[in-house]
């Protein structure tokens, strides 16, 4: 059963998903939170400090030039970036935005296309 969540990182909305055993009732982590957990942790740290994406959290998703990503983490950090990048096969960086956030993703995934709702003229 899926319940309403607070993000125990940063305290906003983390959705609706199911209560993981290992967190405070009524506390999850959103998808920004746990990328950007996910560039420190292991696999199996992430998993025990937050469940499973889908079921206790959202996939962390980022859009970048017209297709959508699965994030596996971020951070601002070149350093943690590079350590994440040795330690988990096939992740690389995505890309790097404005304000300094480094993304990681798969580099097979290929991303998802975003559909474009064709204009229409107003009459």
């Amino acid at each position: 059963m899926s319940v309403s969540l607070d993000c125990c990182v940063c305290g906003g909305g983390a959705g609706r998903w199911m209560q993981h055993w290992n967190r405070d009732s009524g506390y999850g982590i959103c998808a920004e939170c746990v990328a950007f957990e996910a560039s420190t942790l292991t696999a199996e740290e992430l998993k025990e400090n937050y469940g499973k994406p889908g079921v206790n959290y959202g996939q962390p998703m980022v859009t970048f030039q017209g297709r959508r990503y699965k994030v596996l983490a971020a951070t601002k950090h070149e350093d943690v970036a590079n350590a994440f990048m040795e330690r988990v096969p096939n992740a690389s960086m995505l890309t790097v935005f404005d304000n300094g956030v480094i993304v990681l993703a798969d580099k097979e995934d290929q991303g998802e296309p975003i559909a474009v709702e064709p204009q229409k003229e107003l009459t």
